[in-house]
């Protein structure tokens, strides 16, 4: 195994406030470690297999019903579509890429598979060659409603042996659930100046009968402008039944993004009543969000993130010039965006951090793929931690197998592809796919040393302020469980489809032989929505809050020497652990135990650089919520 000097969220409720956007680093190495070994599993052959033993490893558990299958096994290149609807009354749909061939690359009869639950049971698992667009080949599907509820699907064509369907905007309806599909072709395919557009990798958002749609160009370059990788926008105000022209969105020009913004899935889409909100994240460049409150008619650009370096092209990522590398933060080019119910915006994205000492020229090299689950949103305007990889250890660091590939799924890294839901009272949702330390295929594998990405899941209860512990939804041993796509409006449950097999990565990226992969649907009782109290039984705790221990810091801010004040109603054993903006524990104090009422424990911090840090106490029954240390001299 590899021992990364990973940022890892401690307790999954920091809340980090970013005071600016260079951290010292060095460039992480490698370790060699020991961890119990993964009993080995049957790789099969790729031909379905009848029980869930004979595919995954006997000791995995097993969560979910199959709803279908693809050999087409990349869902998406970054952020995940909707494709999950849930009705009121208890009706679902969803939608995902399909798949017949051996190879998936060369497959003329992609497109979108479908299913339906009635509100008492999903129908029989649809047969590999039904697909709803008939004779088109397409792919990279979305599920939306109108104010009718007709169900409307929207995906890319592309050419294949069909120079008719060159990159049309495809979009696919029926009259309600179950009822017969057809499609139409109403998106111009052109930016309003004359000028050829052939788009790709569609999302959808709806409002009632307002639906919108955003993509990116098919040939990577807008003639109008120069305009590398845009984000280009439509939308129709009549259920669906016409678009507007496609259009670049505000801010979009190669002052702004000389490197191009969103190619490939690199964006997201959500929409309530008046709101659209899109979001989109280049290589590096700023991370941001363009909002509508009138119904997508126009637009305002706002950066959320500025990624440190303006234009940056290679070279050495020393920010101050003081002639030592920084450590840059960054996306992991999935971001995902949410509106709650007053319309304020939610962003998730993965954070991926940059480095590069100057003996690289090549910039895709400088990526360090260690990843936690950021968020802001409109109302708090404070970037924070709120989940990430799994340190089955508990000693700070993520150890993944000898032969991790850090570009499965274009890049993710250890944590992200977010995706994200809201239930009645406001409450905001989040899933994600991290990898569990420890978890990997046996050396006797095909591909042995690979991690297996599990799915993770957080809410927050007061609009984005803190976030509950994160809880690991699929629990599988010796299974890849990827590409999450959560309903958006969420119940007394959480429902997510998502796509499994035995094997991580993928095939149509060369790490991953083809096979049937199995569309999954679950769900999960959301738990207590007062105190956070677990989502339910299928998913476990990874790191548990304790209520009963408290801590603060005086004086804070602080020249070094500071006392923590640690309140307890029990007896118990403890230590004061403090950790740098990125999640690194820095500090571990001893309190020589912890008893029954007030207890101080005093600390120097005067060896560690000023700067914004953050402290809980890790008892043996779990840690406290976490807190905010600034230290200045």
């Amino acid at each position: 195994m590899k021992k990364l000097c990973t940022i890892l969220f401690v307790c999954g409720v920091a809340t980090f406030t970013y005071a600016q956007n260079t951290v010292k680093a060095t460039k992480n190495g490698a370790l060699t470690v020991k961890l119990s070994p993964i009993v080995a599993i049957d790789n099969g052959s790729g031909v379905r297999a009848g029980a869930p033993a004979e595919r995954y490893n006997k000791t995995a558990v097993e969560t979910g019903e199959i709803i279908g299958y693809t050999r087409y096994d990349l869902q998406t290149n970054g952020t995940m579509s909707r494709r999950l609807l849930r009705y009121p009354d208890g009706k679902m749909s969803a939608v995902w890429t399909l798949s017949t061939a051996q190879d998936p690359t060369n497959d003329g009869n992609r497109g979108t598979a479908y299913n339906k639950n009635n509100g008492s049971g999903w129908d029989p698992v649809p047969d590999l060659q039904r697909k709803i667009e008939g004779a088109v080949r397409s792919g990279f599907t979305n599920i939306v409603t109108n104010a009718s509820n007709h169900e409307i699907v929207i995906t890319h064509s592309a050419p294949f042996n069909n120079p008719d369907n060159d990159f049309i905007t495809l979009v696919t309806k029926n009259t309600g659930q179950g009822t017969a599909w057809k499609n139409t072709q109403p998106i111009a395919n052109n930016n309003g100046v004359g000028k050829s557009i052939k788009v790709l990798w569609h999302k959808a958002a709806a409002s009632g009968n307002n639906i919108y749609t955003i993509a990116s160009p098919a040939a990577f370059t807008d003639t109008s402008n120069g305009m590398v990788d845009g984000v280009y926008f439509s939308r129709s105000t009549d259920g669906g039944t016409t678009f507007s022209n496609f259009t670049l969105l505000p801010g979009e020009d190669t002052i702004n993004y000389p490197q191009g913004l969103g190619s490939a899935d690199r964006y997201s889409i959500d929409a309530f009543d008046k709101y659209v909100v899109i979001s989109a994240a280049g290589q590096y460049t700023d991370l941001a969000i363009w909002k509508s409150e009138d119904f997508g008619a126009t637009f305002t650009r706002q950066v959320i993130e500025e990624f440190p370096i303006k234009n940056y092209t290679g070279g050495s990522t020393d920010v101050n010039n003081d002639g030592t590398a920084d450590t840059l933060a960054g996306t992991n080019l999935s971001p995902s965006v949410i509106l709650d119910k007053n319309g304020n915006t939610h962003l998730f994205w993965g954070r991926r951090l940059y480095y590069n000492d100057g003996t690289d020229t090549l910039t895709a090299q400088l990526v360090l793929s260690l990843n936690v689950i950021m968020h802001w949103d409109e109302a708090n305007k404070v970037i924070k931690s709120i989940g990430g990889p799994v340190d089955t250890d508990k000693d700070g660091e993520i150890a993944t197998g000898e032969n991790f590939n850090f570009s499965n799924y274009t890049g993710v890294g250890l944590a992200g592809m977010t995706t994200t839901g809201i239930d009645a009272q406001g409450n905001i949702y989040v899933a994600f796919m991290a990898v569990v330390e420890g978890d990997e295929t046996d050396p006797s594998a095909e591909e042995p040393g690979q991690n297996y990405h599990n799915i993770f899941a957080t809410k927050t209860t007061d609009g984005g302020k803190t976030f509950c512990p994160q809880v690991n939804l699929t629990g599988s041993i010796g299974a890849e469980n990827a590409f999450p796509s959560m309903a958006r409006f969420v119940d007394d449950k959480m429902h997510i489809v998502w796509q499994r097999d035995f094997d991580p990565g993928t095939a149509l990226q060369n790490q991953d032989p083809p096979n049937e992969n199995e569309i999954v649907y679950a769900a999960w009782s959301v738990g207590s929505i007062a105190d956070c109290t677990g989502f339910g039984t299928a998913g476990i705790r990874d790191i548990k809050t304790v209520k009963d221990v408290q801590v603060s810091a005086y004086p804070n801010p602080t020249s070094g020497a500071v006392n923590f004040s640690v309140v307890s109603a029990k007896n118990t054993t403890g230590t004061v652990v403090i950790t740098d903006m990125l999640g690194k524990v820095v500090k571990v104090i001893n309190t020589n135990g912890i008893t029954v009422g007030n207890n101080t424990v005093n600390a120097d911090l005067s060896s560690l650089s000023n700067g914004v840090y953050f402290y809980n106490v890790a008892t043996k029954e779990g840690r406290t919520a976490t807190e905010k240390l600034v230290l200045t001299r």
